[in-house]
């Protein structure tokens, strides 16, 4: 009786966190697995959106082109299937292609099919344009060279928008990094030469700025900067 009783207050009087962690731990687990596995088709299509319509003017320009030289749709789209610096623009091509000549559907069927799938509202109403002109018997060349035009004003609203916010970081990143820290060094080597005192202190505040704070800002900028622009 008296070894039970000893384990049952051993048990009591153990370490909470013996019990919380083995408990916890699995649940956390789940919960990161969960997020993971509900977000990342969303992250990925977001990118995708994004890559499509930083690149949708310039394939724009070479539909339009290869349209101005009486090119059928469904070569076009096989052209531009070959063409890798389009980004995901490609891909989307390789799928209308591969609808086409794999599953034997019709140029406008897969169309469709390609402006139902595709995260882009962009490309998504680019598609349903050349099916709807088709469809109607329209031209498709002064389609096509309309889009171009409204793409690359577009494109150019964006450059001139990332050019004013990039103009803004630029005054951020001299006042934050450049003239700040070097305001804070001036300012505590005059407080050390003052009170001689509290200079173990600031010492270790210089290197904290020299040596945390600067290069923390700059790789914050250049994460920053990077994220706002790709080239294209």
């Amino acid at each position: 009786g008296a070894i039970p009783l000893a384990g049952l207050f051993a048990l009591v009087h153990a370490p909470l966190a013996l019990y919380i962690i083995p408990t916890a731990l699995p649940v956390l687990l789940l919960g990161v697995v969960f997020w993971l596995t509900s977000t990342t088709p969303r992250r990925k299509a977001k990118a995708r959106k994004r890559n499509i319509e930083k690149r949708i003017s310039f394939a724009m320009s070479f539909i339009s082109a290869m349209s101005s030289a009486n090119v059928n749709v469904d070569v076009i789209f096989k052209e531009l299937s070959r063409q890798s610096i389009y980004g995901e623009i490609q891909r989307e091509a390789q799928w209308i292609t591969r609808d086409i000549e794999l599953m034997g559907k019709d140029v406008l069927s897969a169309l469709k099919d390609a402006a139902t799938r595709s995260p882009s509202p962009k490309w998504q109403d680019f598609l349903q344009g050349v099916v709807t002109t088709s469809a109607s018997g329209g031209q498709l060349k002064p389609y096509f060279l309309m889009k171009t035009d409204q793409f690359n004003k577009d494109r150019r609203i964006q450059e001139k928008s990332l050019m004013e916010t990039l103009g803004m970081l630029a005054e951020t990143f001299v006042t934050v990094v450049v003239a700040a820290p070097l305001f804070l060094i001036v300012m505590m080597s005059l407080m050390a030469t003052v009170n001689s005192a509290s200079g173990g202190f600031i010492l270790l505040m210089l290197y904290v700025i020299v040596l945390v704070m600067i290069p923390m800002s700059q790789i914050g900028f250049i994460v920053l900067i990077s994220s706002m622009v790709e080239e294209v």
